[in-house]
């Protein structure tokens, strides 16, 4: 009977999807979100969900801060099914700074799952009247992975001195902002007088760079949260508003010029991924395809860019055309 038994659970557990034995379970942290930043003094509510595919035989959830044991979590009161779980743990007055967070599933029989670490940051009390934006990249714009993108910040700290800014994309570092270039004559920071910070260009060997600042380079298509964060000279903190840019495959853009004509002798010429790409364009012409001159600015549309244009009488000799990108400075 007992073997008889053994094939029908076995049967049901095949039949329902869920494995037969408690090394199938696993466990998912839900909340908070990989690379959430929350202010110091507030309390962050962890949320792990588990899949339990042994009814019921993982009855310990336990939620970790950096390898340091925080609390057991709670069970929910509402759940998908009897096999899967919601747990919730309130973690009051975490310490300012970087965390890794994992919750682990142990059973009745000492057998563990956890989650993959998440990473949280915990910001410190920011100082009153302090100043940290973004004036470059403003939150929104569209890049190519071949764009140089621009990081420009301004910065100021009541009663403090700012003398460099960490800058990070969906909490990764990705450079130090500086308001002076290495070994450049600049003046000293001054407590509460507003800076401009950038990403000094890196010396390649001692030998001097052409340009003393850079944006960030290589970015890899994807949406990305810009953060930045500086504490000052005296302990001062401030962290700049996040923002958020696109970074599409240059190889998918299409940015050939194409042209079509219009009533009373107009033409349209369309770059059909223009607005897709930082900065913007320009359209020029040439007789002869060696002069060019400027003849006016792309407008941009939702996708493509536009620029429409009459050709003067005594113009239509001048049959060359191109569209010109215009960086955004740096």
């Amino acid at each position: 009977m007992r073997v008889h038994l053994a094939w029908l659970f076995t049967l049901i557990c095949a039949w329902t999807g869920r494995g037969a034995h408690p090394s199938d379970a696993n466990i998912y942290f839900v909340a908070p979100a990989p690379g959430t930043t929350i202010a110091a003094g507030s309390s962050v509510r962890l949320t792990a969900y588990l899949d339990d595919s042994w009814h019921g035989a993982f009855n310990r959830i336990e939620f970790h801060a950096n390898g340091v044991l925080l609390g057991t979590g709670s069970k929910s009161e509402f759940t998908p099914g009897d096999i899967d779980v919601i747990y919730h743990f309130t973690w009051n007055n975490p310490a300012a700074g970087d965390h890794l967070m994992v919750a682990t599933a142990t059973s009745s029989g000492g057998l563990k799952r956890k989650t993959s670490a998440v990473k949280l940051h915990i910001t410190p009390m920011q100082t009153p009247g302090a100043v940290l934006e973004f004036l470059q990249p403003r939150d929104g714009f569209v890049y190519s992975s071949r764009d140089e993108i621009p990081v420009i910040l301004r910065g100021m700290m009541p009663s403090d001195i700012i003398s460099s800014v960490e800058i990070l994309a969906g909490g990764n570092p990705i450079g130090i902002g500086m308001s002076c270039c290495p070994f450049c004559p600049c003046p000293r920071p001054q407590e509460g007088v507003e800076a401009t910070f950038q990403i000094p260009t890196p010396w390649d060997g001692g030998v001097i760079p052409q340009r003393m600042w850079q944006g960030w380079k290589n970015a890899t298509p994807g949406t990305y949260r810009l953060t930045a964060r500086a504490t000052g000279e005296m302990g001062g903190y401030v962290e700049a508003q996040e923002v958020t840019i696109t970074v599409v495959d240059a190889v998918e853009l299409d940015l050939r010029l194409r042209v079509s004509p219009m009533d009373g002798g107009a033409f349209q010429f369309v770059l059909p991924s223009g607005s897709l790409v930082s900065g913007g364009f320009a359209l020029e012409t040439s007789f002869d395809l060696k002069v060019w001159k400027y003849v006016g600015d792309f407008s941009p549309g939702n996708v493509a860019t536009f620029f429409t244009l009459t050709p003067p009488n005594d113009g239509r000799a001048e049959r060359y055309y191109r569209a010109v990108r215009v960086f955004p400075s740096l």
